[in-house]
C-alpha cells in the first residue's frame, strides 16, 4: 500500500498487510524464566544430595567385606612403589652402558662373544673396505 493523502486514522493498515498487531506478553516469558531456574535450582539440590549420599555410602565399610585396605591390594606379590627412582635409573643406566662397552663371552663352545658397539663398527669397516661417507671406495670389497 502506498501512503496517500486519504489515509483513515482508524484503520489498522499493519493487520490489512498481515503483520502481527499484538506485542509479546512479558508476564508468560517472566513465568516460564522463573519457573525454569526453580526446575535449576531444585534438580542440583537433589543432584547434591544423591552425590553426596553415595560418597557416606562408599565410604562406610561392611560388615562382610574385610578390612578396607585388603580389598583394593593385587593378590601377593604386590607391586612396589620404587622408594629412589632417580637412583635406580641411574644404576640401571650405568649397568647397561658397562655392558655395552665390554668385551664378554657369550658361548665359549661356539667362540662368540660380545664386543663394544664402536670396535664393531670399526671392525666391519676394516673388513669390508667401506667407503666412509665423503670419501670413494677405491677397492673392491672383499666377501
Amino acid at each position: 500500500m502506498r501512503k496517500s493523502e486519504n489515509m483513515d486514522s482508524k484503520t489498522d493498515y499493519l493487520d490489512k498487510l498481515g503483520y502481527e498487531t499484538r506485542d509479546i506478553d512479558l508476564g508468560a516469558i517472566v513465568g516460564w524464566i522463573t519457573r525454569l531456574f526453580v526446575f535449576i535450582g531444585v534438580t542440583s539440590f537433589v543432584t547434591a544430595g544423591l552425590y553426596w549420599g553415595f560418597l557416606a555410602l562408599a565410604k562406610a565399610p561392611r560388615a562382610d567385606s574385610g578390612p578396607a585396605i585388603a580389598r583394593r591390594l593385587p593378590p601377593d606379590p604386590n607391586p612396589t612403589v620404587q622408594p629412589n627412582p632417580v637412583l635406580e635409573i641411574r644404576n640401571f643406566r650405568q649397568e647397561e652402558e658397562e655392558k655395552v662397552k665390554k668385551v664378554d663371552w657369550k658361548d665359549r663352545n661356539a667362540r662368540t662373544f660380545t664386543i663394544p658397539v664402536d670396535r664393531a663398527m670399526d671392525l666391519t669397516l676394516q673388513r669390508h673396505a667401506l667407503p666412509v661417507r665423503g670419501q670413494t671406495s677405491t677397492s673392491k670389497p672383499t666377501p
